[in-house]
């Protein structure tokens, strides 16, 4: 994600696979996934941003609108958050790399 708006650079298959149906590249992460504005995510990445701390995120609960359903489902992602800089005159990006694990948080909670 490039500067403080978040704007969508690159992405794998794998990330673009969590958002099917969706155009990423070259908008604001919020402005494509507006599920996400109202949680956790836009804090952290600010912080990671501003201050260049990298930050974990165990199992970390995403509600992400499932286009097929037309409902928001609760998944969760293990994402390591990191600032990149490419230069004195760049700014920053944030490079999110999620996994995502709701089937284990899943059957761990119905194991419990």
């Amino acid at each position: 994600f490039k500067g403080p708006e978040m704007i969508v650079e690159m992405i794998n298959d794998k990330y673009q696979a969590i958002y099917p149906e969706r155009e990423l590249i070259g908008k604001s992460l919020f402005e494509s996934v507006p599920e996400l504005k109202d949680s956790k995510f836009p804090l952290i990445l600010k912080d990671v941003y501003e201050s260049g701390e990298h930050f974990f995120s165990k199992e970390g609960l995403a509600h992400i609108f499932n286009t097929s359903t037309q409902e928001l489902e609760e998944r969760y992602f293990d994402t390591a958050f990191s600032r990149i800089s490419f230069g004195e005159q760049e700014l920053f990006r944030v490079m999110a790399t999620p996994r995502e694990v709701t089937e284990r948080v899943l059957v761990r909670k119905k194991l419990e």
